[in-house]
């Protein structure tokens, strides 16, 4: 349950910071994988 809740997660984290690198450049997804 844990495992596929932190898939789940980093799969929209992944897409979000899909989205703000194409469109601005910057995002989230590195802050919370290096934090």
């Amino acid at each position: 349950m844990q495992l596929a809740l932190t898939r789940f997660l980093r799969a929209i984290i992944f897409t979000y910071e899909v989205y703000q690198w194409r469109g601005f450049g910057s995002g989230l997804y590195p802050l919370l994988v290096s934090g």
